[in-house]
């Protein structure tokens, strides 16, 4: 946590004050003290917050040194996820500077997405006739099957049925199916 600075002498005119580690003296038949000072090394700590952020306003320390107290991190945020924890990425090698502490997150399993169900009107325009709101895990793809329908044919170039379920539950899917003439 310290870098060696230099030698101070308590007698200057026989020991003189040097920035040499190794420092080869005559001792003097007098008594003299010799001090080593150090300079106190301040760390840099950086963040990964994977596509979280932290609430505006709040921060975290942005350094440290051996002398620094413990703290706790404020956990950040991030939509269709649950904040999992800390890890570091500095193991067991010493580092000057390391990314300490990353965002680990947990998708969330109740985002919602939107089902949405169009059938041909008498006049050829698509209709919706049924909505429904469902959930699943964010980040993974939602699929829908399409179904018979009497009267109608299931539309794949207009549908889509199946999509990744995006975090912040905006996610729709769509079936379509024309009047059969």
């Amino acid at each position: 946590g310290y870098t060696w600075k230099n030698w101070i002498s308590s007698d200057t005119e026989l020991i003189p004050n040097s920035d040499i580690q190794n420092y080869n003296i005559k001792m003097p038949d007098s008594d003299i003290t010799l001090t080593a000072e150090a300079t106190l090394n301040i760390y840099t700590i950086t963040y990964d917050l994977a596509n979280g952020q932290l609430e505006e306003g709040i921060t975290n320390p942005v350094e440290y040194t051996v002398e620094t107290e413990k703290f706790t991190l404020n956990n950040p945020s991030r939509i269709g996820y649950t904040f999992g924890g800390w890890t570091g990425s500095n193991g067991e090698t010493p580092n000057k500077i390391v990314t300490i502490f990353i965002a680990n997150w947990i998708s969330n399993k109740d985002t919602k997405y939107t089902v949405e169900v169009y059938e041909m009107n008498l006049d050829g325009e698509y209709i919706k006739v049924f909505s429904k709101e469902e959930k699943g895990e964010t980040d993974t793809i939602a699929k829908i099957e399409p179904e018979e329908k009497e009267g109608f044919s299931y539309e794949a170039d207009l549908s889509v049925a199946e999509h990744n379920i995006e975090p912040d539950g905006s996610t729709l899917l769509k079936m379509y199916y024309s009047r059969n003439t």
